[in-house]
């Protein structure tokens, strides 16, 4: 956002520090998605979209590999 807003450049070490932390936070999406009904809880919330979106977005510019993915649960979730 500092860029578009003409505040300068994006700071390169807070950058490199949350990539590092993506895997951790994958492997933790993945642990709610297996160990919940949903990821906030017991019902559909705006959490489940958010992730949705920014998985998406992680992947289409591939920095999600197929092995880190959160694992998809098979069935329905009603």
């Amino acid at each position: 956002m500092k860029r578009l807003t003409g505040r300068g450049n994006p700071d390169a070490a807070a950058m490199r520090t949350g990539y590092l932390a993506l895997r951790y936070h994958i492997e933790y999406l993945g642990w709610l998605a297996e160990t919940r009904k949903w990821l906030a809880g017991s019902t559909l919330s705006l959490a489940d979209f958010a992730a949705a979106a920014h998985l998406s977005c992680l992947d289409f510019i591939g920095d999600v590999t197929g092995s880190s993915r959160p694992r998809r649960k098979t069935g329905t979730r009603g």
